[in-house]
This record gives C-alpha cells, structure tokens and sequence, in this order.
C-alpha cells in the first residue's frame, strides 16, 4: 500500500472517534457552553438554579349546602372541616291577656229613713293601734262540768226569736236577755274556753263599719249617732259578719270547782276594728290576778269598729248562765276603740256595771264626752298619753273635765311623753286592778 492510501485510510480512523465525542457532547454544545466566547460580545449570567413553572391549582368541586336550592360560591370553600351551627326557634308570638273584669264597688247611699239595702260583706280592715303579746304561763288544769243557774232579771223579759232565711236566729231589738243556742264546752280552770253560738244570732241594729271607717277617715264628728246608718238584710240575703253576736273567751280562775263563792267578772274590750282571739287572749293574760280575791276574764271578739252594747249583754248574760258570777262586781274596760266602747256599753247599760276603766279612748267618729252624763254614776280609772297620735289627748282631758264638772268619781292618769300604748304596763299593776275590784255597784 501506497504512502497516499495509508495516510487516507488513518484519517479516516481519526475521524470517527472525533465524530463520536461531538455526538455524545451535542445537548451542551447546543447551550452555548462549549469553547471560549467570542471577543466582542457580552457574556449571558449564568442562572444559579432553574426557575419553576407555575402550575394551575385544579379547580374544586362545588359545595352543596344541605338546604335546598342553596349552593355554596368557591370563595366560601374553606380547607378546614364545616361545623354545624345550631338551628334557630323562632321566640313564641305573644298572645295579650284579657284584662280581668273590673270590681264593682258598692256604694252605700243614705236613705230617707236611715236605712239603706245592701248585700255586701265588709272586709276587715287592720287595727292601726298596737298590740302587746306576750306568753301566758302555764296553770293547773281543773275541769269541772258547767252548771247552769237561774240568771237573775235582766234588762228585759225574754222574747221569741224570729227566724230569717239564712236559718240564723235574729236578736230583738231591745237589750233584753237571750239564751246561746249552743252548749258551752266543759270548764277547765285557768285556760281559755272559746265561747260560741251568740255569733249565731242576727243583730239588725249592728253598725256597717264600712260607714264608720268613712266617717273615721274623713274626721267627720257628730253629736250622735242620728246619721249613722243600718243595713236592712232581707230573707234570704248573705248576712254579714259584723251584724253577728260575738264569739267570746273565758278564764275561770284556779279553785273555781273547790269555791262555792260567786265571783267578779272583768269584760276587756279590744282596739281597732277586730283581731285575732289568740292574740287577744295573749295579751289578757298579762293582766294581774289576786289569788285572795280572784276573777273571771271575759274578752269579746268582734268585726267592725263601735261595741255593740246589744252584744256585750248577750255575752255577760250567758256568762252568768253558766258560771257563778257576783252580779255586783261586773267591771268594763278596753283599749283604743275599746276604751270609747267602754263609754258607750256602759252608758247603754247604766245598771250593770259596779265601775270602768277605759284607756287611751279613740274619739271617733263622733265624741264620747256627750255620753259623761249617762256614766256619772260609775267610778272610772282613765289614762291617756299627751303625746298620743291616734286617740286624741284633747278630747279625754274634755271627758274628764265633764265628769268631775259633773262631781263623778274619776281618776285621770296623763302619761307625759305617752304614745298609743303601754296598756300592758298597767293591767299588770296590783295597784290599778285592786282600785278596780274594790267597788261594787251602788244600789
């Protein structure tokens, strides 16, 4: 072989290596980073890393709410978990109340002949005097069966009860003597015995306290009683409270079943309107007793304002019916209203009582100082506090100045600085209750 051929066949070989590197290199030399840059021309920055291409999220699926034809927007689409939110109640509509029927008010309206038809019952209105309570001791229990002993004449013969529709037994109109309707219960000594059945009988003559308690607030004074009105109670009308007979209690003193002695009665009459008989009793038992000269305690519970003079000789009759009872030593006293009460039983039953103790009087609603001419006869033990807001001062001092111009015998007790009370200060006085037991009715 030629020179010539040799040299062409060996560059041909060269060749092929050659070849294969630049193949093998090809995608960098495509990049420009294969040899020198040219002179003349500016060198591209090299970048440090690649630079990613920004991918599309996928586009969610639309929410649908529970509700019907609600469909929740992509904005509202959150990654975390929906919590259910409670479901709302309507607040119940408010339906108005009727409006109660408005309360008729009776009006009671004077008549020509002083009477006036009516069917209402009047409702108790509270006491504005105070009480003083306090707690009875214990006593021996003695019980003996009551007995019944002829009552000596009273004011008047006994007459025949009428009868109205209520079934209830109507008391005549004259203070005369009436039996209760209903037996006493045994008699235990130093205890209470509540007293019933005279609250059975009708008194048509009893006083509205509605009217009084008008006149009492309006401080409307009268020299009588004229223009007090009465409550005519047909048959088969509701009879009122007020116009029944009084439930009363008694105390019979310790030994009464061991003594043939009769006794001395003391009847109190309470203040204000009405009250509890518990209470009332309560505060009786504050009063002092002698046991050398004991007595029996009568204390009356009524519903309305003035005692009824009718109602309290009822009650003494039926005590002397069924207890022995010394007609000569029969006391009256009270407090407030029953202090003026004291006046008013008293000047309607002149001849029954041996003497009076009234306190702290009230002088409503007409004055009681008309009445000093009808109680001269009577001893009486009076007191008052000057400083008294509730029964006036003014018109007891007037009271005793009647008496005494009347030349009664009359002590007057002034309290300085008193008020409406401290009554339990002097029931329980030895002193005040031996002046009161010391007299006897005058033939």
């Amino acid at each position: 072989m030629t020179f010539n051929g040799r040299s062409k066949i060996l560059a041909f070989l060269g060749f092929i290596p050659l070849t294969v590197v630049l193949i093998s290199c090809g995608g960098e030399v495509s990049q420009g980073d294969v040899g020198a840059p040219v002179e003349g021309t500016a060198e591209l920055p090299k970048a440090s890393a690649p630079v990613p291409t920004r991918t599309e999220p996928p586009t969610p699926t639309p929410v649908v709410d529970p509700t019907p034809d609600k469909v929740i927007s992509q904005g509202q689409v959150s990654k975390e978990p929906e919590v259910a939110l409670p479901t709302y109640t309507p607040l119940p509509t408010y339906t108005p109340v009727p409006s109660p029927e408005p309360t008729e008010v009776v009006t009671v309206t004077p008549s020509p002949v002083n009477t006036v038809s009516a069917t209402h019952t009047s409702t108790p209105v509270p006491s504005p005097e105070p009480t003083e309570v306090v707690t009875a001791t214990p006593s021996p229990v003695s019980t003996v069966a009551p007995t019944k002993t002829p009552s000596p004449p009273g004011t008047g013969k006994t007459v025949a009860s009428k009868k109205t529709g209520t079934g209830k037994t109507v008391a005549s109109k004259k203070i005369e003597v009436r039996p209760n309707p209903s037996p006493w219960p045994p008699i235990t000594e130093a205890h209470w015995l509540d007293i019933q059945g005279l609250n059975e009988l009708v008194y048509p003559n009893s006083q509205d306290p509605l009217i009084t308690l008008l006149k009492l607030i309006s401080s409307e004074q009268s020299d009588d009683k004229k223009g007090e009105q009465k409550i005519k109670v047909a048959p088969g009308d509701p009879v009122p409270d007020w116009m029944l007979g009084y439930p009363y209690a008694v105390k019979v003193p310790i030994d009464y079943s061991e003594s043939p002695k009769d006794y001395p009665v003391v009847v109190y009459l309470h203040g204000g309107q009405s009250t509890l008989p518990e209470q009332n009793n309560s505060f009786m038992d504050q009063f002092y007793m002698s046991l050398q000269d004991p007595y029996i305690l009568v204390g009356p519970t009524k519903v309305g304002w003035e005692w009824d003079a009718e109602k309290i000789s009822d009650e003494i009759q039926d005590v002397r019916a069924n207890l022995r009872v010394d007609d000569d030593r029969i006391y009256l006293t009270g407090v407030s209203m029953g202090g003026r009460g004291s006046y008013i039983v008293a000047a309607a039953l002149p001849d029954l009582f041996a003497a009076l103790m009234p306190l702290s009087s009230h002088h409503g609603p007409y004055s009681y100082v008309k009445l000093a001419s009808m109680v001269k006869h009577l001893p009486i033990w009076t007191s008052h506090g000057d400083q008294d807001a509730i029964s006036s001062y003014d018109v007891a001092t007037e009271m005793v100045a009647a008496l005494e111009k009347l030349a009664a015998d009359v002590t007057f007790h002034p309290v300085p600085g008193g008020d409406h009370g401290g009554w339990g200060t002097i029931y329980r006085d030895q002193g005040t209750l031996d002046w009161l037991l010391s007299h006897k009715k005058k033939p």
